[in-house]
């Protein structure tokens, strides 16, 4: 029972947010467009014919299995690094203050305030190269896949896995760092999962409306910069709860 109370603390409307930043997450300009790249490669199917109809289940299958490899591998390394941060915990305002200040800079980097050569290195994809090792099981491919996107980092996404990492590193309890870790995870690997089930429908629609995921960075910045200030001023739970009211969806809250 201690799990569940945990879970349904009025204090939780953060994990609201949480969901939200991982469905906002999923419409980022370097993630959205490769949407049907990565099911294609994953399930080994071409979307753009007849066949790809009649092997939807196979499709499906490859996006849930990557899904789970990224919330699995994401929640893992968030209960490390939450382990982490007990260790240190005299420091603890410390870190979060200098944690504020980091993401607020990384809010303006994505927003592109930064263009100077110096910053360069952020601009840069890094990945470790897993799933090639799994090209004769699919499944065992997508998982791997999955647990590659949790560690890479990527300009207009990596920013915002390091805020929730963080975030839920600094929880009060085990579970509620858990439950935080899985709602962004929820938040991105739901509409993955509905793409896959309705891809022939959905990817035009995508590609129709691909100038959203302009919009996405926007909030993205926003959110890192305001998620930034609150944090360094020792104020996450109560910035939690005003964009939750914003939103509209505070009635929702546990």
């Amino acid at each position: 029972m201690f799990m569940f109370d945990e879970l349904l603390n009025t204090s939780n409307v953060t994990i609201w947010v949480a969901f939200i930043a991982g469905f906002a997450t999923f419409f980022a300009s370097c993630l959205l467009p490769l949407v049907p790249t990565y099911l294609a490669y994953l399930s080994g199917v071409s979307l753009a014919t007849d066949e790809a109809k009649r092997k939807r289940f196979q499709v499906v299958r490859a996006g849930s299995m990557f899904v789970v490899g990224f919330v699995a591998t994401f929640v893992f390394l968030g209960m490390m690094l939450q382990r982490f941060m007990y260790l240190i915990n005299p420091y603890k305002d410390l870190v979060t203050q200098v944690g504020g200040a980091m993401f607020v800079f990384l809010g303006l980097f994505v927003l592109g305030v930064f263009k100077s050569s110096a910053f360069n290195f952020l601009n840069k994809e890094r990945k470790l190269d897993l799933h090639g090792k799994f090209q004769d099981h699919r499944c065992a491919q997508s998982f791997a896949a999955g647990s590659v996107f949790s560690f890479a980092w990527t300009p207009c996404v990596g920013p915002i896995l390091a805020l929730i990492l963080f975030w839920a590193a600094q929880a009060e309890s085990m579970w509620k760092g858990f439950s935080l870790l899985v709602s962004y995870g929820l938040g991105l690997g739901i509409p993955f999962i509905i793409v896959a089930a309705l891809f022939d429908r959905l990817i035009p629609v995508l590609r129709k409306y691909a100038w959203v995921s302009r919009y996405a960075q926007i909030f993205s910045g926003a959110f890192l910069i305001v998620a930034g200030v609150a944090m360094f001023f020792g104020q996450f739970e109560v910035f939690a709860l005003k964009a939750t009211q914003f939103l509209g969806i505070d009635s929702l809250s546990f």
